[in-house]
């Protein structure tokens, strides 16, 4: 006869991830005293061979030994020990380590004042001292020059965060493309204001847009509004007078920033969206939050008439009653949208790509790899910034939407008028057409049509990887395990001791999105590298393939 006993299946809700002590000294208390633990909301049935025998899982000792390992070693690592070559910070068990050379100074020491280099501990198996570099400064030719700010003087830190942006004479759009034949510095709407737009998507994606609004709660609205109708901001106007004498691109804005009516007609730079007062569902707005389309971008957006370097970003305010159309491509946007971070107007991107290979011998940085670089560098100010990470991430992203590539050819181009069954391809020189804007050629759009874009976390994206999904399973077959991972960021003792030790030492995880992330990613894949690729200590059996959803 089998019998059954109920257990208690106990859910953990405290600060601390522990595993319970199941030894075999406590294994016999169990059964007369319950379990110190938060509290239990689930029960369980295991057939017994006696009701007064239990059997409970133990760890193994691998797993325990490997456990003792995350809780207090892996868990507790970060990316804080620079590379030399271009300053990017690197876990300390993943950096690279060069040999040490004394009469060289190295760019950390030249771009970071009274900076200590650190050297690799472990001096048993190799004495002589090493510093860290990343995997692309290991060699000479595959260097990126380091990103450098200069020091902001006391005018600019004495602005909070929050208020700073006034100081840029640019206001910006959130379109992603213009109305067809039509003037390319047509002004476009904003969505500055409520979310309950037009009902007409294309119209919305073509015409007003959505990729570039900073999503704020009803109450950050008051607050700007009444920041924006300060009379006497002294801060504000001390930073401003610094800034138009010492930064090349807002000394001619200097009568605009130093007149008396300066933060009566500012307005904001990035355009916002708040949820409808009214509607009591709407979820709350997080710090940094953007507002993203979810659906699938037409095709115009890829052809020529709507090229990003010809796109309007906003206007810059020229005077009181002057506004000149500025391009999303524009050099001078950025320098302009971000003088508190490039106070002198130097190493913003597109100075970057002036600069001759010939006088830095570093790699060409692409865009992407230019953000990155400075997202993870020494200076913590690119990751502290409320708004250049996001507004960097959007610029990436509509230069992604705008590239006109990736086409197919329309197949009724290619069916032979006196043979329908025959199909020709087009020659390479029918494939291609004179630019309407410029001397070069390009792809003939008449004949092709592009592949439709999406937002990387849009409905499109997921269904993509649900086909992927569905492909491997009619491939090799239904998966045998299945792990949901989540992030609790709230609750990570490792994490919070982590924030408090880096940058600026706010605790608060959403106004940390770089070590937040970062630490999600470490964690996974410590997970994947140091178990779930283990048979030996979680008996899952060897892997084959492995798919993230």
């Amino acid at each position: 006869m089998t019998y059954y006993r109920i257990h208690n299946v106990y859910t953990f809700d405290n600060d601390y991830e522990t595993l319970v002590d199941l030894t075999t000294s406590h294994v016999d208390d169990l059964d007369s005293t319950p379990l110190n633990l938060p509290y239990s909301n689930h029960y369980l049935l295991s057939p017994l061979s006696h009701p007064s025998h239990p059997s409970y899982w133990r760890p193994s000792s691998k797993l325990q030994r490997l456990y003792d390992r995350f809780q207090n070693n892996i868990l507790s690592q970060w990316p804080r020990i620079p590379c030399v070559y271009c300053g990017k910070v690197l876990y300390p068990q993943k950096a690279c380590w060069s040999f040490y050379n004394p009469s060289i100074t190295y760019p950390l020491q030249q771009c970071v004042p009274n900076v200590s280099l650190s050297f690799n501990p472990n001096i048993n198996r190799i004495p002589d001292l090493r510093i860290p570099t990343c995997e692309s400064c290991k060699k000479p030719s595959t260097r990126f020059s380091f990103p450098y700010l200069p020091p902001l003087p006391e005018e600019i830190t004495s602005v909070p965060m929050h208020k700073r942006r006034f100081l840029s004479p640019v206001y910006l759009h959130c379109s992603l493309g213009r109305i067809p034949n039509s003037n390319h510095y047509l002004e476009y709407r904003s969505l500055t204001g409520t979310m309950n737009y037009s009902r007409n998507i294309r119209a919305h994606a073509l015409y007003s847009g959505t990729l570039g609004a900073f999503l704020e709660s009803n109450e950050d609205n008051n607050r700007v509004n009444n920041v924006r109708t300060l009379d006497n901001d002294e801060t504000l106007r001390r930073a401003a007078a610094w800034l138009a004498e010492n930064n090349p691109y807002l000394r001619p804005f200097t009568n605009l920033l130093s007149s008396d009516n300066t933060l009566h007609t500012l307005n904001d730079p990035f355009p916002r969206a708040s949820h409808v007062p009214t509607d009591t569902n709407a979820p709350s707005a997080n710090s940094r939050d953007i507002v993203v389309p979810n659906y699938d971008f037409p095709s115009e957006v890829h052809d020529e008439d709507f090229h990003y370097s010809r796109l309007m970003a906003g206007f810059v305010q020229d005077s009181e009653t002057l506004r000149i159309p500025i391009s999303t491509y524009d050099p001078n946007l950025e320098p302009l949208l971000f003088p508190d971070l490039f106070t002198d107007g130097k190493d913003h991107y597109h100075d970057l790509e002036n600069q001759s290979d010939s006088i830095n011998n570093t790699r060409v940085e692409t865009y992407g790899k230019y953000i990155k670089l400075r997202l993870m560098n020494i200076d913590p100010r690119w990751r502290l910034h409320h708004y250049w990470p996001s507004w960097s991430y959007l610029q990436l992203e509509k230069l992604r939407h705008h590239q006109n590539t990736q086409r197919l050819l329309q197949q009724s181009r290619m069916i032979n008028s006196n043979h329908a069954d025959n199909i020709i391809l087009p020659s390479a020189r029918e494939l291609i057409r004179p630019s309407s804007y410029s001397s070069r050629n390009i792809i003939d759009e008449n004949i092709t049509i592009p592949i439709p874009t999406f937002i990387r976390t849009g409905d499109s994206y997921f269904h993509q990887r649900q086909l992927h999904l569905n492909a491997m399973i009619h491939k090799i077959g239904l998966p045998t395990l299945f792990v949901t991972l989540s992030m609790a960021e709230s609750r990570w003792s490792h994490l919070h001791d982590i924030l408090a030790a880096s940058d600026n030492g706010d605790t608060l995880p959403t106004n940390r999105p770089f070590h937040i992330t970062n630490y999600f990613v470490h964690r996974f894949q410590s997970l994947k590298k140091e178990l779930y690729k283990k048979p030996d200590v979680t008996g899952f059996g060897d892997i084959l393939i492995f798919s993230i959803g």
